[in-house]
């Protein structure tokens, strides 16, 4: 169970909410961080720009495998545009946090999750990124023997996953390391 600092427990209670969303991409060395409450400054020293962002269809259903979404960042100005053609796009993920404009201690930030970037569209009004969960686009498992895998690929066949390539190896063992 969560505890809630006095600020959270306020915006939990009240009538009227402030909900939004503080959203970074993983740029290397300096990640773009953006908000759609305004401008914000957590205690951690972390700043989240206030843009012209909406994050559509952020879902979490039961059982369900996890659903794809997308964030929509104004681009009027080309900065955000700009930006997204300037860097490896494909190569990053992207955060999202829950939050209340009144409670923004960093106890109260909830992480939402962490997504791969599977599609950019950089038009003059708008930038709209789509995601999907890591692990519909990252191996997550290992590929062998033990976890069903019995079929023996020649060496030095390449795998392209992602945006990684595989290269097979023997291991000595007589398998793929």
């Amino acid at each position: 169970m969560r505890t809630l600092t006095s600020p959270a427990q306020a915006a939990v209670a009240a009538v009227v909410t402030s909900p939004g969303h503080l959203v970074e991409l993983s740029f290397d060395p300096t990640p773009a961080r953006w908000s759609d409450i305004g401008s914000v400054r957590l205690p951690d020293g972390r700043i989240f720009e206030g843009v012209d962002m909406r994050i559509q269809s952020l879902a979490f259903i039961g059982d369900a495998a996890p659903a794809g979404f997308s964030v929509q960042l104004g681009n009027l100005d080309s900065a955000v545009g700009a930006l997204v053609l300037a860097n490896d796009i494909a190569g990053v993920t992207l955060s999202v946090w829950g939050c209340d404009r009144r409670a923004l201690d960093t106890a109260d930030i909830v992480p939402l999750g962490t997504w791969s970037i599977t599609n950019a569209r950089v038009g003059i009004d708008a930038v709209t990124i789509a995601c999907a969960p890591i692990f519909y686009t990252a191996p997550f498992r290992r590929v062998d023997a033990a976890n069903g895998f019995l079929h023996a690929t020649p060496e030095g066949t390449q795998i392209v996953w992602g945006a990684d390539r595989i290269t097979l190896t023997r291991d000595g063992s007589g398998g793929y390391g």
